[in-house]
């Protein structure tokens, strides 16, 4: 290798950039990944073996023309991808400029999915790990994100966290690849610029049960105003709705719209009895939850014959049934009668 170290160098098959870099890394020295290199096949011929192994070969010039003749690179390629999975840590400068200027970026994501079962944790952990969720979320098959989905939440909670910075850096993103993902959105009002994005999330379900995202849907997509329906009788409200997005998006997870929308609610006091009964009826829910969803409202329950045994003592404690003979009898025949509260009930008023 004399010949690159004298100042007679002539260029030829090798440019003088391409020159300096082999004189770089015959010094030990590790070029920018994005130093230029005019003939990167003759370089790689000049490259010996274990430099391929090393951060000498990060970079965009070499793994384009190693990634784009793959059957031709086998052996160089294969220890490329050792290196990084080995030395993630010192690659990151390179997939910055990589992702940006590499025009193989699709086939080495998916290489390093398909090589390195730790690689998508590894990128999602480091401080770029946004940049990483974009480029895999953007570049990789349907195939393999739902794939990446099943096996872990990894790569789907990073999306949903991060997702107005996600569409920042890729605001052309087709949603049916968030779908893939199955994310559940944090905040919808934080992506209302990416419209499109956000109405077909909403559509199909793929966001967290809050107040700020059924809000959002409410007036955005569905295109009511009256806020104060939603928060005075919110669950009145959404089964009285023609479109059922929002009902069929609750029925997939009602224990969470309860802890975590009505429950919150301070105004929703004014329910009817349907929906009331309809509450009260799932049978999963906290019984000192329940109490607190029943302790504000000002609808009574007509009769007693649907509220489930464990709930009737309470329905009398709270005021919240219908003063009837009637109620009063199916409550003395249940297995849970409680004399008592009985009696604080019809000293309370008239019974009907």
């Amino acid at each position: 290798t004399y010949y690159q170290y004298t100042s007679l160098f002539h260029e030829g098959r090798l440019s003088p950039n391409d020159n300096n870099f082999l004189i770089q890394i015959r010094a030990y020295t590790t070029p920018e990944p994005s130093t230029q290199i005019d003939n990167p096949k003759e370089v790689i011929e000049a490259m010996r073996e274990e430099d391929f192994q090393q951060s000498y070969v990060l970079n965009v010039k070499i793994v384009d023309t190693l990634l784009s003749n793959r059957d031709l690179y086998i052996d160089q390629i294969e220890k490329l991808f050792a290196f990084i999975s080995s030395k993630f840590d010192l690659c990151e400068e390179f997939f910055k400029i990589y992702y940006s200027r590499g025009q193989y970026v699709a086939g080495l994501l998916s290489k390093l999915v398909d090589l390195w079962g730790a690689f998508v944790p590894t990128a999602l952990s480091t401080p770029q790990h946004v940049s990483h969720a974009t480029q895999l979320v953007v570049h990789l098959p349907e195939n393999e994100l739902r794939k990446l989905a099943e096996n872990s939440d990894d790569l789907s909670e990073c999306i949903a966290e991060n997702l107005p910075e996600v569409l920042l850096g890729a605001p052309e993103l087709e949603p049916e690849r968030l779908e893939c993902l199955g994310i559940q959105v944090k905040d919808l009002p934080a992506i209302k610029e990416y419209f499109r994005i956000a109405r077909h999330l909403s559509e199909k379900g793929l966001y967290e049960l809050t107040i700020t995202n059924v809000e959002f849907i409410y007036q955005n997509i569905l295109g009511e105003n009256d806020l104060t329906l939603l928060r005075e009788s919110n669950y009145t409200t959404i089964r009285s709705m023609k479109e059922s997005m929002l009902r069929d998006r609750i029925d997939q997870d009602f224990d969470c719209y309860f802890r975590n929308i009505l429950l919150m609610l301070e105004e929703n006091s004014k329910e009817d009895s349907s929906a009331i009964l309809a509450v009260i009826q799932h049978d999963t829910l906290d019984v000192d939850a329940i109490r607190a969803f029943l302790e504000p409202q000002t609808t009574l329950l007509p009769i007693l014959k649907d509220v489930p045994n464990r709930l009737h003592s309470m329905l009398f404690q709270l005021n919240n049934i219908e003063p009837t003979w009637s109620n009063c009898l199916t409550f003395i025949e249940c297995d849970v009668y409680d004399k008592d509260t009985l009696v604080t009930y019809l000293d309370q008023g008239e019974v009907l």
